[in-house]
């Protein structure tokens, strides 16, 4: 049979054709990175949606993605640098002497109004806490918290956790991240340490207490508490006088009984003989101890507290939180233990030069591209963004991210619960801003000159300073910079980035308003001929910035007005008489602060030779009037 061309099938085929060109084309458009793979789980970025420099070398960014290639996924991430002067700070709110649970952005403004002069760069929930109120004291962080050497709880998380992290803070090189997966178990001292201090707030001595509500031994001290019963309330305990110990009253500045085997208590010594109900807020030294008893009396400030041994030794700020995901770049064998199920998470990562990433992902809303993770797909994520190492935190409701907005602070992504969800604690990137005494010393119309002096370098170790308005850029050489380029009559936000001794550069929050000013105009001189019957004047300046009304302004001759007309005028001498007396040139100047008036008297070169002339027409009758 004879086949005949169908050129409806050919069209079917061409269309056919170009949708899947158009398909492969927009595929193709779609992927901004490489697939990234480990624990059997892929993670794939699809487009950015936000990419922000938040100051201090800290990167914010959020990232539309798959993993798995079909969950859609937002991705909040941030790159902290790992660097003296920018600090990792886990912090707890402490109200009224009780652990309480509060949102990221509140902890953020508490946290400032307790340190002057630190300014939180960004956030991100914490880890786990008794969220459910399980525990007696109710409330606590889930595992060690130490915050500035102060250690809140030193019991460790169970189950999923277990894990523990703290921030050494120092300014060294490399990682700042100390984790029990990869350096060491948290683990506290066998007693608790005594810290007695001085009238500036230094710690002078420490000493050993070995025993909580129970009598001391010989040579020994003991430290008194109540504890909080089922139903949350505070139990007094009643101490009675230990024969032959010594008793002081401390009343809390924060005391925290977290359990029978866990206490964290400083105050003020108040009483030096006590015996009676141990009241909240405050515990008793009973020692048998002679240095002890020699050391302690009625004002002096202590602290009572079991502190880390070991890898967190000497490390000031300690949380605990959930298990490590990914190790040596891949992900962990227990990956999907360590962060079951798929929720919204929060994670933090170290990179192989020791700086952090933070990670956000949200979920529990499908609809919104939004389906959450478990933990090969979290390893995945972490591993992309560049982390050798990383650990699941708080997730669920709790996840959430925070960015610092000026003054004020924008929750970057969606927690699932709907709202921001009031947590046991936060991760605050902080830094003491360096304090720069900036003085503007001179302005034109296209120059700001300024001198600039480091009084504080906030732990920065700066090595030297760039002054910035707009695109102008100025080094500090010998204590002064001057920006050049700059437009006339122009408020600035006036800034510096810091120059570190380790050859980075980081923009402070620092902002000043300056100006500029109008281009300067001068004056050179008034000239004017005498005719028959007037006077010729002619004015010399110079204004290219057409900042003042020179060529079209007042003259005023002998007390009589005359417009100046493109810099001249003719002035009748039937008008002001035969000689001139008094020249007043009236003009307005523009400049930054608005208009102003001026007026500049006897311009005219000619004055003393005209007052000569007088002299001499009259030299007969003035030596008569002084005869």
């Amino acid at each position: 049979m004879k086949k005949v061309f169908n050129f409806k099938v050919l069209k079917r085929i061409l269309v056919l054709v170009f949708i899947s060109l158009i398909t492969f084309v927009s595929l193709s458009n779609i992927s901004v990175s490489a697939s990234t793979t480990t624990g059997g789980a892929t993670y794939d970025v699809t487009s950015n949606a936000i990419t922000q420099s938040l100051g201090y070398g800290v990167q914010f960014k959020q990232d539309i993605a798959v993993t798995n290639s079909t969950q859609k996924q937002v991705v909040s991430v941030l790159d902290v640098p790992s660097e003296a002067g920018i600090m990792v700070i886990p912090f707890t709110n402490m109200t009224n002497g009780r652990w309480a649970f509060t949102t990221v952005t509140k902890s953020i403004e508490i946290f400032e109004s307790l340190n002057p002069g630190y300014k939180v760069v960004c956030a991100i929930n914490g880890g786990s806490f008794d969220i459910s109120s399980n525990y007696n004291f109710n409330k606590q962080c889930t595992g060690p918290f130490c915050y500035e050497g102060n250690y809140y709880r030193t019991t460790l998380g169970s189950g999923m956790w277990n894990g523990s992290y703290g921030f050494k803070n120092d300014g060294t090189a490399g990682k700042q991240l100390v984790s029990n997966s990869i350096d060491g178990q948290f683990t506290r001292t066998d007693y608790l340490v005594l810290a007695i201090y001085d009238n500036d707030g230094n710690i002078t001595k420490e000493l050993k207490i070995e025993e909580l509500n129970t009598a001391p031994e010989d040579n020994t001290s003991s430290v008194y508490y109540g504890l909080f019963n089922e139903i949350h309330n505070y139990v007094p305990f009643t101490f009675d006088s230990v024969e032959g110990a010594k008793s002081f009253l401390v009343d809390g500045d924060l005391v925290l009984p977290n359990t029978e085997s866990d206490f964290y208590g400083i105050g003020t010594i108040s009483n030096d003989n006590f015996n009676g109900e141990v009241l909240e807020n405050k515990f008793v030294i009973c020692t048998k101890n002679q240095e002890v008893i020699d050391a302690l009396s009625v004002g002096l400030k202590v602290r009572v507290q079991y502190e880390a041994v070991g890898a967190f030794e000497g490390v000031d700020y300690v949380f605990g939180g959930g298990q490590i995901v990914l190790k040596n770049g891949e992900a962990t064998s227990n990956v999907d233990s360590a962060a079951s199920d798929t929720h919204p998470r929060t994670a933090i990562g170290v990179k192989e030069d020791g700086s952090y990433v933070f990670v956000v992902v949200d979920g529990r809303n499908t609809d919104l591209g939004r389906v959450g993770v478990g933990g090969a797909r979290l390893s995945a994520v972490m591993k992309a963004y560049g982390c050798v190492e990383a650990y699941n935190l708080d997730g669920g409701g709790s996840s959430t991210v925070v960015i610092r907005n000026g003054d004020s602070f924008d929750i970057m992504n969606v927690p699932s619960d709907g709202y921001p969800r009031s947590d046991g604690d936060c991760l605050l990137v902080a830094v003491k801003e360096p304090t720069v005494d900036i003085e503007v010393t001179n302005m034109t119309d296209r120059t700001i000159t300024c001198s600039a002096n480091v009084i504080d370098d906030g732990g920065f170790n700066i090595d030297s300073i760039t002054l910035l308005a707009s695109t102008a850029k100025a080094n500090v050489v010998d204590g002064v910079a001057t920006l050049t380029g700059l437009s006339q009559k122009t408020e600035y936000d006036l800034s510096f980035i810091i120059n570190t001794k380790s050859g980075k550069s980081f923009t402070t929050f620092y902002s000043q308003k300056v100006h500029t000013d109008v281009t300067e105009h001068k004056l050179r001189e008034m000239t004017f001929e005498e005719t028959d019957n007037s006077f010729i004047f002619e004015l010399s300046y110079q204004d290219r910035g057409k900042v003042t009304t020179l060529a079209n302004c007042i003259l005023e001759v002998n007390g009589k007005e005359y417009d100046l007309v493109d810099g001249s005028c003719e002035v009748p001498k039937s008008e002001v008489g035969e000689y001139v007396y008094e020249t007043v040139l009236k003009y307005n100047c523009d400049s930054y602060d608005g208009v102003i008036a001026i007026e500049v008297k006897n311009l005219h070169t000619t004055v003393i030779e005209t007052i000569q002339a007088i002299e001499s027409d009259f030299k007969d009758f003035i030596d008569k009037m002084f005869e």
